[in-house]
């Protein structure tokens, strides 16, 4: 039976905010964190300020639901490696040995495809680059809702981890195969404290490779990343937070897109081929002259010069 979490669970206090002025701020702030060598911030960003840290596969049901996750993700990935090969050249070939990490990485790698095509995962999206994720943020928004930036530094997440739980791991679980708290990752283990640490899949698809992304993974499915992390906080008590907040106003919006196109963030630059050429044509509608001009040099089409007529009203 699995072990019962609470997934719903959301705490500010774990964040240090900062409410964003405009984007020469966002720069400034983005560069503190690069200061510290032995630091290594990675950036989330949510197109709402209020929401959690939560995983897709969380997401796909109700905080009430008596669904085991671990089970549901475990069946998930055997109808997959089943029948992925038929829709895709990729190829993972299986672990040879029993080896636990070996037998992680595996199942690793095909959750990030199975997530990249849309399947609820445990896998969470972050990237190495504050302005990807800002990206991301915005493109979620909508007008009336504050937006934000995650900045996590993950270096210090995970050698907190081994600090503190080193020595419990050793004593409790030194016969046993687990070699590694990340060992833990799909094996629900009695005591088993949830963690979270950062991956890379060995095979990263264009896209993952374009935006500069990795993925958070907790040990537990069935609990929140927020919860995770806080659950840190308290039994560290003299860590002040764990990163930052950076909160965005929606009316900052139009701007920021302005500024981002000129950096050529782009969603033809974040998402190859025809989707990001699609997703793109929304984005040059914040510039209305660009509209007027492309229109209007269209004298011969009687649709466009309608179209036009009814934006310049």
């Amino acid at each position: 039976m699995s072990k019962t979490y609470p997934s719903d669970f959301n705490d500010p206090t774990i964040w240090e905010k900062v409410p964003i002025k405009d984007w020469s701020h966002f720069e400034t702030e983005c560069e503190k964190l690069q200061a510290p060598a032995d630091r290594q911030f990675i950036f989330r960003g949510q197109s709402s300020s209020e929401y959690n840290l939560t995983t897709s596969l969380l997401r796909s049901f109700d905080s009430n639901s008596n669904v085991e996750l671990e089970a549901y993700e475990d069946s998930m990935i055997l109808e997959f490696e089943k029948f992925y090969y038929h829709h895709t050249n990729i190829r993972f070939p299986k672990p040879k040995t029993k080896i636990f990490p070996d037998i992680r990485e595996y199942k690793l790698n095909l959750l990030s495809v199975m997530q990249h095509y849309g399947a609820p995962t445990r896998l969470q999206d972050w990237t190495y680059s504050p302005y990807i994720a800002l990206f991301f943020a915005m493109d979620g928004a909508n007008k009336d809702t504050p937006f934000c930036v995650y900045a996590l530094d993950i270096n210090l997440i995970e050698m907190l981890y081994y600090i503190k739980y080193e020595e419990a791991f050793k004593a409790n679980y030194s016969d046993s195969p687990f070699k590694d708290l990340k060992d833990f990752t799909f094996d629900d283990v009695d005591g088993h404290i949830p963690f979270v640490y950062h991956w890379e899949p060995s095979l990263a698809n264009e896209r993952l490779r374009v935006q500069q992304g990795l993925f958070l993974v907790p040990s537990v499915a069935g609990v929140s990343i927020t919860w995770i992390l806080s659950r840190l906080k308290e039994e560290l008590p003299h860590i002040s937070t764990i990163g930052k907040k950076f909160i965005f106003n929606p009316d900052q919006m139009s701007s920021l897109w302005k500024k981002m196109n000129f950096l050529n963030l782009t969603h033809e630059s974040i998402y190859p081929g025809m989707e990001g050429f699609c997703k793109a044509l929304k984005i040059s509608q914040y510039d209305n002259h660009r509209v007027e001009k492309v229109l209007s040099n269209r004298h011969d089409d009687p649709v466009l010069q309608w179209i036009l007529e009814r934006h310049t009203k």
